[in-house]
């Protein structure tokens, strides 16, 4: 298992540097539109390791899937660690905490490597489902609506 750099969970990242140096592994996947009310997590004990995106599911009126993304996570404890391809490229860090099946972020540190980029937080409810191969994270976007379900494949 990969191990994140130590101060990479910290806030002490020099601004406008890369937060870790963890390659994106993964393929880039095209979103898909689902109909119907979206799932929500289940919880569970989330297993260290690193995982790719290997698909992404959106429930919502407004859903949009024309655009292909790829990430990579590393989760390690309270600390993950994150890789962003594609249409949007950069990293990223952030802790982590859960109760039951609510998990939330406290983001330590952001880098996107589009200039003028602007990320907002947007996040009106996050849930998670963990097994010891996938980790399922399902966020509800507080302005649109869109229910984003996004499975990563431990390696």
């Amino acid at each position: 298992m990969d191990t994140p750099s130590v101060g990479m969970c910290g806030a002490d990242v020099p601004a406008g540097q890369e937060c870790n140096g963890l390659a994106n592994l993964g393929a880039a996947v095209t979103p898909i539109c689902k109909t119907g009310t979206a799932p929500t997590g289940t919880g569970g004990p989330i297993a260290d390791g690193t995982y790719v995106l290997t698909s992404q599911d959106k429930y919502g009126s407004t859903c949009s899937s024309a655009l292909a993304l790829s990430e990579t996570l590393m989760i390690a404890g309270d600390c993950v660690q994150l890789v962003l391809g594609d249409i949007l490229a950069g990293t990223g860090s952030v802790r982590l905490t859960t109760q039951g099946n609510a998990i939330m972020f406290t983001r330590t540190c952001l880098h996107i490597d589009t200039d003028g980029a602007v990320l907002k937080d947007d996040v009106a409810m996050q849930t998670y489902t963990a097994t010891s191969t996938t980790f399922t994270l399902f966020e509800t976007n507080a302005t649109t609506g869109v229910t984003n379900v996004s499975v990563f494949t431990r390696r």
